[in-house]
């Protein structure tokens, strides 16, 4: 998984699956109805979540040589960190693209500082 990333896929067609995918949860109306293709963005996330998980742990369970059940564990917890994840959003640069009011950017970069002090 060394190297450049491969391109994100395009979400073509859809403005509110687009709008949805980078509007943060702090942003989103109570009121709002849930869309009819794919409800709303915690589903989205939750789905995004799992898929991720797969296709990380599918790579490492074809590497050769073949890794332990334990091994392959392990390559998941450490190429799904927050630390590598926050990598790819800023080499994808998706930081610049998402919506979130300003208190909670500051609550992520609280949570973010706590982690590095535990």
């Amino acid at each position: 998984m060394a190297g450049a990333l491969p391109p994100l896929p395009k979400i073509e067609g859809d403005v509110d699956l687009f709008l949805d995918v980078f509007t943060h949860n702090s942003l989103r109306m109570e009121s709002a109805p849930m869309n009819e293709e794919y409800g709303n963005t915690d589903r989205l996330a939750e789905l995004g979540a799992s898929t991720l998980k797969l296709v990380v742990a599918t790579h490492f369970f074809r590497q050769k040589p073949l890794l332990s059940a334990d091994e392959i564990a392990e390559q998941i917890k450490d190429h799904l960190s927050d630390e590598i994840v926050d990598q790819w959003m800023a080499k994808y640069n998706l930081k610049t693209k998402l919506r979130i009011a300003p208190a909670e950017m500051k609550r992520i970069h609280d949570v973010k500082a706590s982690s590095v002090t535990t």
